[in-house]
């Protein structure tokens, strides 16, 4: 597999360190009019609020490592389907290159995050209300983080903050630049693996299978969070007032590390034998 097995233990060691993270914070999302926010309790975490808040950030910060991470493993498919000599560069120090990529995604997540989504009084009196009737607590008891796009001023008119805006617009380009990488690679190894004849049918079959099962691993993240995200944003944007229905999300986002393993384990026809294997080795032993 090259150099793609260090992608692999790359991503591996997110979703593991993912996981760790989502157990720590424990966020939830809620979205009122033109703002949504991550949410922690204070009273349900053992850390200070401006750790929370640190957390937070990073929990947000690990959907841009995932977007940058899938936007180099479609383009190293890519460069392996056309033989490219770029693909060495795995394998020796520029290696670095490729890491730095979802690295720097998951920095600007984490600057947008803290520094332009930060809680202030005016977002507590925005929502308070709302918050208490559908949570039963009082916002001053919860760390959040999360953009206020339309801010009423003293001439008693809503304005669009220019800080919250920033934020949505440097989020979405973010966001663009992965699913524009994604889908570009993606049909070019779609083209290039349908027109590839090679004398060993394995070797196609197993490059067949590793798109296919990089191809199906890319779906659920957009669809566990690339959409629910756009629909935070759309409702902002929109000011639709879709109150609690939001912390749905936060289950559904969660249930990323789990599902996003299952793929090449039943694509993959290697790595489908050994799991049926193991199954019924597990009940014969039994």
């Amino acid at each position: 597999m090259g150099g793609y097995k260090y992608l692999l233990l790359l991503s591996s060691h997110f979703q593991l360190a993912y996981s760790i993270l989502e157990a720590l914070v424990s966020p939830m999302i809620y979205s009122y009019k033109s703002m949504f926010i991550v949410f922690v309790e204070e009273t349900n975490s053992i850390f200070g609020r401006e750790i929370i808040r640190v957390l937070i950030s990073l929990y947000c910060s690990c959907y841009g490592f995932l977007m940058g991470l899938l936007a180099i493993q479609f383009y190293y498919r890519y460069l392996v389907a056309y033989e490219s000599k770029l693909v060495n560069t795995m394998l020796n120090w520029k290696i670095i290159i490729w890491f730095a990529v979802p690295f720097s995604y998951a920095f600007l997540w984490f600057f947008v995050s803290y520094y332009l989504c930060h809680q202030t009084q005016q977002a507590n009196e925005n929502i308070r209300s709302s918050f208490l009737t559908d949570f039963d607590t009082g916002i001053d008891g919860v760390v959040f983080l999360g953009p206020y796009l339309y801010q009423k001023r003293d001439d008693g008119f809503d304005h669009i903050d220019t800080v919250s805006m920033s934020a949505v617009v440097i989020a979405s380009l973010l966001n663009m630049s992965s699913m524009i990488t994604i889908i570009y690679f993606g049909w070019k190894c779609y083209r290039k693996i349908g027109s590839i004849i090679l004398s060993s049918s394995g070797l196609h079959n197993l490059q067949t299978q590793l798109f296919q099962a990089l191809l199906v691993d890319s779906l659920i993240p957009i669809i566990l969070m690339h959409i629910p995200v756009l629909f935070l944003y759309l409702s902002c944007l929109l000011e639709l007032d879709v109150g609690n229905v939001t912390s749905t999300l936060s289950v559904i986002i969660a249930l990323f590390p789990t599902i996003s393993a299952l793929p090449p384990m039943f694509i993959i026809k290697n790595y489908r034998v050994a799991v049926i294997k193991f199954i019924f080795c597990s009940r014969s032993a039994n």
